[in-house]
């Protein structure tokens, strides 16, 4: 049996992540590691590459859903007050997805649109 803990790898990619960050930019920024046997630096290496690479994914897929979940409600908001995007990430997302923007300039539209008098069952609807 042994314990459950943070494997070497990780720990090597956390520090060298840190430490690149560090580094003066500019330059052409590199690190070493260095092990003792081939076969630790050949699993060091794989361990932080791997991980540096679920890393990424993980920040593109926080990235695009921060733009779905953020961007789409502020750039409906900014053209609903204003009649377009104004906030940095809005004007993102509408330069991102025109068609988007469209739509919801469309929709916004539609909205304002009064419901005529007299239409059969608009009986005790209020006028927007």
């Amino acid at each position: 049996m042994r314990g459950f803990r943070t494997g070497f790898s990780r720990v090597s990619q956390l520090l060298s992540k840190e430490l690149f960050y560090s580094l003066p930019e500019g330059e052409t920024r590199k690190l070493v590691v260095f092990s003792d046997s081939r076969e630790d630096a050949a699993a060091i290496s794989n361990g932080i590459e791997r991980t540096h690479y679920l890393d990424l994914v993980r920040e593109t897929m926080y990235d695009e859903l921060y733009r779905v979940a953020l961007g789409e409600g502020l750039l409906l908001a900014d053209l609903e007050a204003h009649g377009e995007a104004r906030c940095a990430v809005a004007v993102a997302c509408a330069t991102e997805n025109p068609e988007t923007a469209a739509r919801f300039l469309r929709e916004i539209e539609l909205e304002r649109t009064p419901i005529p008098e007299g239409l059969p069952g608009d009986q005790g609807r209020s006028q927007r």
